[in-house]
């Protein structure tokens, strides 16, 4: 700094006092020295450098969604436990009714229990058709047994229902474990990789749900 400028900086900072004056012309000397290219401030000095900031992501961008082999095992793992609990419900539903029968009714047997009449005593069923329906007899205890068969008749349609939900719940799991078996064998490029038991099975299954949802409705006393 020469002492012109040195003398004009003085003058201009006569309205301070000498301790104020002192400071400011040590400051202005460490700002020369930092513009060209020197002192202790040149660092300060310096532009910064060009940091971009991230742009903030659109609201949910970031977040995951289920994917459909995601919602296929949910779906179907909810509809096996809903129908799972309807069966054992029912169950217990149907031994309360013989337990509590009057005319001391012989127990279900688990087939006729868990399965559709038509195809337990498909006999039956025949003779119901040939000759227009049973015959109808009176008295209490008759009664008491018509008012038994009736209630156990609708249990039994709630069970083939709960246990065609149950199915469906299956065949959905499965057919979500055949997707995730098709796309892997499609990622390795090994034709071997796409045979799976669920491929062959689910459709079965889903048959055999819809075949009891449907027997529900030909259920005799």
């Amino acid at each position: 700094m020469t002492p012109g400028l040195v003398a004009a900086a003085v003058n201009s900072l006569s309205q301070f006092t000498v301790e104020q004056q002192a400071r400011l012309l040590v400051l202005r000397s460490f700002v020369q020295e930092a513009r060209s290219g020197g002192g202790a401030l040149s660092d300060d000095l310096a532009a910064a450098p060009d940091v971009r900031q991230p742009e903030p992501s659109p609201r949910g961008h970031g977040r995951r969604r289920p994917g459909s082999q995601q919602l296929l095992v949910v779906g179907g793992v909810l509809l096996m436990v809903i129908g799972l609990v309807g069966i054992v419900r029912t169950s217990f539903t149907m031994d309360d009714l013989q337990r509590n029968s009057l005319s001391a009714q012989a127990p279900l047997s688990p087939t006729a229990k868990f399965l559709p009449g038509v195809l337990v005593n498909p006999a039956k069923y025949l003779s119901a058709v040939n000759g227009g329906g049973g015959s109808s007899t009176g008295g209490g205890s008759n009664r008491v047994d018509q008012f038994y068969a009736a209630d156990q008749l609708t249990q039994k349609q709630a069970m083939d229902r709960w246990e065609a939900l149950l199915g469906i719940g299956l065949g959905l799991v499965l057919f979500a474990n055949a997707m995730r078996a098709a796309a892997a064998a499609a990622a390795s490029s090994d034709p071997e990789d796409e045979t799976s038991v669920a491929v062959d099975f689910a459709p079965f299954v889903l048959v055999a749900a819809l075949l009891f949802a449907a027997l529900s409705f030909f259920e005799l006393p």
